[in-house]
Formats: C-alpha cells, structure tokens, sequence
C-alpha cells in the first residue's frame, strides 16, 4: 500500500481531491492511503513551519508520496518552502506538486530549479475543459474560484496519471456522488457518460503534452 500526503490548503480540500483520488485509484486497483495537511489559506512555508514543529512527525514518517500545493497566488518562496519541506521527509519520497490555474506561469517558473518534484497540471487541465465550452460556474463552487466537485475530479485524475503513469481514459467513475455527476453536461445516462470520457481525454492531453518540459 502507498500513503500519499496531501499539503496544501482550500484548492486541494474544496472538491474533495484527496477523496476522489482515493476512490479513483482503488477503482483502477491500485491500493492507497491519504493523508491529509490542507489548512485553508494556508502557505506552503507555513505547512514547513508547522511540521518543523515536532507536531506532525506522524506525517512525515508515514508518506511514501507528499502531493504539494500552493496559496493561489504567485510568490510566497514556494521553491524554497519545497525544498525545505522534501528536507523532512525519509530517503525516496516522491514529490509532486499540483499546478492550479493560478499557478500559471509564474509558478512554474519558480520552480524550474526545484529537483525531485513532478508537476501535476490540473490547472492546464482546467484550462483545456474551459476551452472546450464549459462555462466557469460548471468547474468552482457558485461565485467563487474554489474547485467544485467536478474540478475537484479533474485534478484527482490528473494526479492519480502523473503518479501511477497511467491513462485515465474510459476509466470507471461510478464513485461519483449525484453532486458530481450535476454539473456534467448532458441529460441521459450516455450522454453524461460521453462527457465524462470527454473529460478524462482532456485530462490525459494536459498530462502528456503541458509536463514533458518540467518533469524531474
């Protein structure tokens, strides 16, 4: 079984990503446990602050995998914050780190010289779903820019393809509750069916074309 730690904050919680990943992957066999550090407007230096702290040894003894992910702004020392939170972890962790939209492209730049990290591009994969007709209320909470349910299921996908280096293409996702399933398009059974395909193609373009550049 691998333990995957997810650290991050309203952007990783609203949408349920560590639950759909979850769900997701045992769905496609594969066996895994979160963990979870996603305190809301919370900064990745502060997540260092905190594990630095001797409060959370638990966490860092137990991940094989710490999924990051950053305030939704630019700056913050993220590429610092990065490299001193891998710092803390056991020898052979792996670190990813989820690219929202926000994160686009100033992020990314930040964190060109960061080693042993492998962007998720959930943002990319937003962008590229939005671009194909849905409107902005389909993928964030009602007036907000927080992830809905759906987004929260893109961004599930895009990290369970980064970290198993699978395709989530016409893949089951009978786990999604009737909140979910609302916001895709289409009225009949097939028709949502087709959309959620749709959907996971889009996912998988994001990952192999918007990551070859920045992989570790």
């Amino acid at each position: 079984m691998i333990t995957v730690l997810f650290l991050g904050n309203s952007l990783t919680y609203f949408g349920g990503i560590p639950e759909k990943f979850l769900a997701h992957s045992n769905a496609e066999g594969e066996s895994v446990r979160i963990l979870k550090k996603t305190d809301g407007g919370y900064e990745l230096r502060q997540h260092l602050a905190d594990l630095k702290s001797g409060g959370f040894d638990q966490l860092i003894s137990e991940a094989d995998i710490v999924v990051m992910q950053e305030f939704g702004t630019a700056g913050h020392d993220t590429d610092r914050a990065v490299a001193e939170i891998q710092k803390l972890f056991k020898s052979g962790t792996r670190f990813y780190f989820i690219i929202t939209e926000f994160d686009i492209p100033e992020r990314i730049e930040q964190l060109a010289e960061v080693v042993n990290i492998t962007l998720i591009p959930s943002g990319f994969a937003h962008n590229l779903i939005w671009e194909d007709g849905y409107e902005y209320s389909q993928l964030h909470m009602h007036k907000d820019y927080h992830p809905n349910a759906l987004y929260g299921y893109i961004a599930a996908l895009a990290v369970f393809s980064v970290i198993f280096g699978k395709s989530c293409i016409r893949t089951r996702f009978d786990f999604l509750d009737a909140a979910t399933m609302a916001k895709v398009p289409g009225y009949s059974t097939e028709e949502k069916t087709r959309a959620v395909f749709k959907i996971q193609e889009k996912v998988m373009e994001a990952v192999n074309t918007e990551t070859k550049e920045w992989r570790n």
